[in-house]
């Protein structure tokens, strides 16, 4: 995948997080969680663009490690009501 929509893809799943976090909208939160997962778990196998070393790798973990906090925390305030 091209950088500059790697880079798009990351702006635009964190902006949906925040969107889902300021109006609490459980939704959003969960579906932007998902696609940082998705992400995530490319950054880990590929690297960001030809990049390939430990920073990538530990944006990775964090993305991977953040997105599944915010996907259980979410679904069960979602559950909760």
């Amino acid at each position: 995948m091209a950088m500059p929509v790697m880079y798009l893809m990351i702006v635009i799943v964190w902006a949906a997080l925040f969107i889902g976090l300021i109006f609490k909208e459980y939704a959003i939160m969960m579906l932007s969680a998902m696609s940082m997962l998705v992400l995530g778990i490319m950054i880990v196998v590929n690297g960001i663009h030809t990049t390939d070393d430990y920073t990538t790798m530990a944006f990775g973990f964090f993305m991977l490690g953040t997105s599944f906090y915010i996907l259980v925390r979410s679904s069960m305030e979602e559950i909760k009501g």
